[in-house]
């Protein structure tokens, strides 16, 4: 269940909006060049995110978080009032990182941390 990082308002995506979930073992991977090229909606329909979430988390460093669950539903919650860029960025991160692809990719700043190896101690 990789909780990872956040972004903005999402073009032609409603924050809690639910959609049709994709299970993990069949949601494709993304190859790179798709990955930083698709138009962000695009992207986020082919891996069928559930549910775009504005956080309530207002810590500066806190871009956004992704969220597996056991059905393999993928769900994104983003803080509110980032700028636009740096939401698509990381959106796209915490895709990448839901399939284990390396953040060497990316040339922003922004990191994700995968936590879990973490959380399974408090199931």
């Amino acid at each position: 269940m990789p909780i990872i990082a956040e972004v903005a308002p999402l073009a032609k995506h409603n924050p809690g909006q639910v959609a049709r979930a994709i299970p993990a073992a069949v949601r494709p991977v993304p190859t790179v060049d798709h990955l930083l090229t698709a138009p962000l909606a695009q992207l986020i329909a082919e891996q069928g995110v559930c549910q775009v979430i504005d956080s309530s988390i207002t810590d500066e460093y806190f871009c956004g978080a992704a969220l597996v669950d056991r059905d393999g539903a993928l769900v994104l919650h983003l803080p509110v009032g980032r700028d636009p860029r740096e939401r698509d960025e990381a959106v796209r991160k915490l895709i990448a990182t839901v399939h284990g692809l390396s953040e060497d990719i990316f040339t922003g700043p922004l990191t994700t941390t995968d936590i879990t190896k973490h959380a399974e101690r408090w199931l």
